[in-house]
């Protein structure tokens, strides 16, 4: 059980010696005009933080060196009340097999996960990436980045990390080693891609993707169980790091959340495929799943499970549109798929996520950065992740301090999150930024930066704990707005089928949105929801449906239906044009 009561952990008596030894050569050395900053390297004392709601958060369950164990917090919370029969991962990991799992922690994971490790061998799920390399085509010319130099890597991760809206993980460290060492896509892999990005926009038939279609028909017996996996209510993969791990749930495998994007491009290529054919029954239960899917990543415990989910959510809407635009569906048929949107559980609330898993991955991670330095082993390079933290040396630095700031901006960001309307939270998440930025020109200057270089504990933890508060700000700000999208992606999908069970009965398009009430739409979507009303032209050849985006204003539409204003992307639009019903209305 994770409790809130206050743990103080065993001090070190022989460092705390040492430490004021220290304080003796630092003060003799200020008295002689020498910075003690240059001093406080020689210290060893060890960073000690005191598990409290302001620090740690939680302080329970403990490891044996008395700090906080988040990942066995976050497996007790995350997993309470899933059982092998209710939980979607156990299916999952039937399609995939057990070689998709690091094999340093593959025993421990099925063990936690409550099942036996699935055989070795078995019609298993074949990545698009496998499958390429079974394919014989011809290369087309360059099909990947020119290979840079080895010593051009900690740049390129720099430039990475500060182009990106958190830490780099573990797969990102990967696919930059692989582009320096020059390892490209094969040409297969690429023509496969391409393929598939079109596969899983629009229908698309066995001639036309030869190769695409036989990976689908490779994939059946998976993507069955995964289509089975979907209709249960729970997914938790419980979070196994090996012991040697230093920053244990940063380093923590985010298989699932990988492997899931994978299986959802299949089901939504098989569905696809299904729709060219008329199976629109069929290709409609993948539709589906694939919906569900997105839902179930969603409650992994990570920020890249959430994303993860979201982005599934997204390409699901657009194939669902999809065969809305392209299918002769009947009034049956379309009340059918209404009532599964209706029916699926709702997006999970972002600030849950920061609340939980993305503050307990910053808060373990610090824990390990703290142990770092006060061991002297820091250094640039750090996996925490690819910063530089030799300016700041051991024992200059007041962890107990640098927690409570953190959670405080953690805190902030969970209240701006759960704001009930749009304009409040972007009002108090630009005030946050603003407080950010504002917090860092006040460390920067002369006088603060004078008390740090002197030595003062107070102003080198303030700096630190802004340094970190900068690895997840930039998420929590976007978070809101991305979860807004997905939200409103599903509710225009849905106002795309009540326009067609509309037509479908009346046999033409309602000339307005209120004509949608209250057979078809209980309301539109509330102005407060997306900060402006619906933009819906109709006409008998079809209609066009747009949403005001970030700027909380509808752009102009030119005569071809995009918008005016750069960029484009910042409005939603769906634009549908007029298909044959299964009743003969045209």
């Amino acid at each position: 059980m994770m409790t809130f009561e206050t743990a103080t952990l065993k001090p070190d008596r022989g460092r705390r010696r040492k430490l004021i030894a220290v304080s003796v050569m630092a003060c003799l050395a200020g008295l002689l005009g020498i910075t003690a900053y240059k001093f406080s390297a020689i210290g060893t004392k060890s960073s000690r933080v005191t598990p409290s709601r302001d620090t740690t958060f939680i302080t329970s369950p403990l490891r044996a060196d008395g700090s906080v164990d988040y990942i066995a917090a976050i497996n007790q919370r995350f997993g309470e009340g899933v059982t092998p029969e209710t939980n979607a991962s156990v299916l999952i990991w039937h399609a995939l097999g057990p070689q998709a799992y690091d094999a340093t922690t593959r025993n421990a994971f099925f063990k936690a996960l409550g099942i036996p490790m699935p055989s070795e061998q078995g019609d298993y799920f074949v990545s698009l990436e496998s499958f390429a390399k079974s394919m014989k085509v011809e290369p087309s010319g360059a099909s990947g980045p020119a290979p840079a130099s080895v010593p051009d890597f900690e740049k390129l991760v720099a430039q990475f990390h500060a182009a990106s809206d958190g830490p780099l993980v573990p797969e990102d460290v990967r696919k930059l080693k692989e582009v320096l060492e020059g390892k490209v896509k094969p040409a297969a892999l690429v023509e496969l891609e391409a393929q598939l990005e079109q596969a899983v926009a629009r229908p698309w038939s066995q001639e036309e993707f030869p190769p695409l279609a036989e990976w689908i028909r490779t994939n059946k017996a998976p993507l069955d169980i995964v289509l089975e996996a979907s209709r249960r209510p729970r997914r938790f993969d419980p979070i196994i790091v090996a012991p040697s791990e230093t920053y244990r749930y940063f380093s923590a495998p985010r298989t699932m959340a990988l492997e899931s994007r994978s299986l959802a491009d299949a089901l939504l290529a098989r569905a696809l495929l299904r729709a060219s054919t008329d199976e629109v029954d069929a290709a409609w239960q993948d539709l589906i799943a694939a919906h569900r899917l997105s839902r179930l990543v969603m409650q992994g415990p990570t920020l890249i499970d959430w994303l993860s989910g979201l982005e599934i959510n997204r390409q699901v809407c657009v194939a669902q549109r999809a065969l809305l635009q392209h299918a002769e569906l009947g009034p049956d048929e379309i009340a059918v798929m209404r009532a599964d949107l209706d029916a699926l559980s709702p997006i999970t609330d972002v600030a849950d996520t920061i609340d939980w898993s993305e503050r307990f991955e910053r808060l373990d991670s610090m824990f390990a950065l703290a142990q770092e330095m006060s061991e002297g082993s820091a250094a640039p390079g750090s996996r925490f992740p690819f910063h530089d933290f030799s300016a700041f040396r051991r024992n200059s630095i007041d962890w107990n301090q640098v927690f409570k700031e953190v959670n405080v901006w953690l805190d902030r960001s969970v209240a701006a999150c759960r704001l009930p309307t749009r304009e409040m939270r972007e009002a108090a998440l630009e005030e946050l930024e603003n407080d950010y930025i504002k917090q860092g020109k006040d460390l920067r200057s002369l006088s603060r930066s004078i008390a740090s270089a002197l030595g003062s504990r107070h102003e080198k933890s303030m700096r630190m704990s802004h340094l970190l508060v900068a690895l997840f700000l930039p998420a929590s700000l976007s978070a809101s707005d991305s979860q807004l999208r997905g939200m409103m992606d599903v509710e225009l999908t849905k106002a795309a089928f009540a326009i067609a069970a509309y037509r479908a009965d009346h046999g033409k398009y309602p000339q307005t949105l209120a004509e949608l009430a209250p057979d078809y739409m209980a309301a539109s979507p509330d102005e407060d929801f997306i900060g402006a009303p619906l933009r819906y032209v109709a006409s008998a050849s079809g209609y066009s449906l747009q949403c005001a985006g970030p700027n909380d204003r509808l752009e102009a539409l030119s005569e071809d239906g995009k918008p005016l204003e750069y960029p484009w992307g910042d409005d939603m639009l769906i634009e549908l044009s007029a298909v044959a019903l299964k009743s003969g209305v045209p």
